[in-house]
């Protein structure tokens, strides 16, 4: 009597279990697997080069390429000391293009500069100011008979040029100035009985003379600023990957340089060329990246430079270690409802798609595999912490058995399982990321080569995406900040 009590409620249970199972939709087996997307490509980000040429070497080299007279010879029309320091010395008469009662007219002279240059840099331009002195004859060509002249007999009169241009980095890793002499008289001197001004007739064969002196200044430039070597170098270091400890690594992975304009520096010791690493920096955590042969230093382009930049560091949860850890916080656990009851016996965890599946082996009343999959996400930051939690979002439940019982059983416990499963399913990376929060600042603070040193701030850490990859759960974090690199070549 007591059996017979015992089995009809117990059917009649079973009945209604099975009645509201109808509409479960539960499968007989695994969520079909969906191909996980290959990772994403890091943005390109750019890192600053500081690269500075000494202003006064610069100008040394333009002095050099420019005579200066020192002392002038009692007869003005050549210099004393040093013997070759007149800019323009003409000993034959230059043609004007005029005839006087028949006979063409020409000019003689000389010119020379006995200060120091006056250089300036601005809007990328350089400019080069010599105040010069100069004296000149105007006769006829056959040199019979002198019309006019200027300086002779009097102070020599006085002549400004400028040899200015643009400086740019040239393709082969030097400066190049494009330089153009141009002329502008102090005082005119002027013929007036021939209606002739004769700083005017002079100032062409002199801008000629001051255009060859410009073109020896920027031979000169071009040879004391050549860096392509030390700038190889560079490219090549820094396509190494960089060992900051515990096996952790950053790789900068340079793809192209820009150049921005140069400029002089506030204190007006050094020319600046502003340059940048065009790269697709990254923390990798786990054994040495691969070293590929690095490519050819590309030829600079103009381009812009931020010193800002962001880096992707990924904390990497494997699914052996995601299963091992779920495994030791749920497994044993037992669940009852009347006669039923079920144990979670282990818990393997894989992707599929941009899902994290969690495959339950369960065993007792009945035994069968019970799958979850979900979304991994961070969990929420607190006060202005940045948090390393990953937990599981949006979670679906399936069972791969058409066993009734399984059927009852795991509509019975499904809401418990899975409480049990969303609540256990987190991981955290805070302490892994956050350890090569300082890695990376030591790793930005260091030198790269003998003429080359890395300086950083990191300025912001916090959570970034989560993805699922083929070999675990990726948890990314931005790492934002400055980063220079002082390059000191010349």
């Amino acid at each position: 009597m007591r059996y017979g009590a015992t089995r009809a409620p117990l059917a009649a249970a079973m009945a209604v279990w099975a009645a509201l199972l109808a509409g479960c939709g539960v499968s007989g087996g695994p969520p079909p697997y969906v191909p996980i997307e290959s990772a994403p490509i890091q943005p390109v980000e750019t890192i600053p080069v500081r690269v500075r040429a000494a202003w006064p070497a610069l100008i040394a080299e333009a002095e050099a390429a420019i005579p200066t007279c020192r002392t002038l010879a009692e007869d003005s029309g050549r210099c004393a000391e040093p013997p070759d320091g007149m800019i323009l010395a003409l000993e034959d008469w230059y043609a004007l293009g005029r005839n006087w009662l028949g006979r063409p007219l020409g000019a003689m002279g000389n010119a020379w500069r006995e200060g120091p240059l006056r250089a300036s840099f601005a809007d990328d331009r350089l400019a080069i100011a010599l105040s010069l002195f100069y004296r000149v004859r105007v006769g006829t060509m056959d040199g019979r008979r002198e019309l006019a002249n200027c300086g002779f007999d009097e102070p020599p009169r006085e002549i400004v040029a400028t040899l200015s241009g643009a400086v740019k980095l040239a393709a082969d890793w030097h400066l190049d100035p494009e330089l153009v002499a141009s002329i502008d008289p102090a005082n005119d001197c002027t013929a007036s009985m021939l209606n002739v001004n004769l700083s005017d007739r002079f100032a062409e064969p002199l801008r000629e003379k001051l255009q060859a002196e410009a073109d020896d200044v920027e031979e000169r430039i071009r040879v004391a600023t050549a860096f392509r070597e030390e700038a190889a170098a560079l490219w090549a270091k820094a396509a190494e990957p960089i060992d900051i400890g515990r096996n952790t690594w950053l790789e900068f992975n340079p793809v192209d340089i820009a150049y921005g304009p140069a400029r002089l520096t506030d204190d007006g010791q050094y020319l600046a060329i502003d340059l940048a690493l065009k790269a697709r920096p990254r923390v990798v955590l786990g054994t040495r990246p691969p070293v590929a042969e690095p490519a050819p230093l590309p030829a600079p382009a103009p381009g812009d430079i931020d010193p800002h930049f962001d880096i992707n560091v990924r904390g990497l949860i494997t699914y052996e270690e995601a299963s091992r850890k779920l495994t030791e916080k749920v497994g044993g656990r037992r669940f009852d409802f009347l006669i039923l009851a079920m144990r979670i016996d282990a818990v393997r965890v894989s992707g599929s798609g941009e899902k994290v599946v969690v495959a339950v082996d369960v065993s007792g009343t009945f035994n069968g595999t019970l799958y979850l999959s979900g979304t991994p996400e961070f969990l929420d930051r607190i006060g202005a912490r940045a948090e390393g939690q990953l937990v599981f979002e949006d979670v679906d439940y399936t069972v791969a058995s058409r066993s009734l019982l399984a059927r009852i059983g795991q509509a019975l416990f499904r809401d418990r399982i899975r409480d049990a499963i969303a609540e256990n399913a987190q991981w955290d990376v805070s302490g892994e990321l956050k350890d090569a929060l300082g890695k990376v600042t030591r790793a930005i603070n260091r030198e790269l080569t003998p003429d080359a040193r890395m300086v950083g701030t990191i300025t912001s850490f916090g959570p970034g995406t989560v993805r699922v990859a083929p070999e675990g759960i990726e948890a990314w974090y931005r790492l934002g900040g400055t980063v220079e690199i002082a390059f000191d070549p010349f």
